[in-house]
Order: C-alpha cells, then structure tokens, then sequence
C-alpha cells in the first residue's frame, strides 16, 4: 500500500474492486483474518485468460 500511495484500506479495496469489475485482476477475498485473500493478475486482454501471478494480498498491505 506505501508504494502505490494508498493510505486507507477503504481506498485498497475499492481500487481492488476496480481493478476486478475492469478485468485487469481476478481477486478471491478471504474472510478468514489469517489467510490472505488471493490476487491473480491478467494478460493483456481478457480473452486470453492467462495468469501472470498470484499474490497473497496480506503481503500487500
């Protein structure tokens, strides 16, 4: 969150949440306060449907 400049964790999920409805991430939150919610970052287009990485959200924040 320091990096990108995000200073709440009220704009953290609504940039995630963006980022999802715009197809740029696959995101599966965790509700669990120990298990890290899972990020899957997308190719170029959509179609494609490849998966550069997953990243484990906890690390983010």
């Amino acid at each position: 969150m320091k990096l990108a400049r995000i200073n709440s964790k009220a704009t953290y999920h609504k940039v995630i949440s963006d980022l999802s409805g715009f197809g740029y991430i696959i995101y599966s939150p965790s509700y669990h306060p120990r298990k890290g919610s899972e990020i899957c970052l997308l190719g170029k287009t959509s179609a494609q449907n490849h998966v550069f990485s997953t990243i484990p959200s906890t690390n983010l924040l």
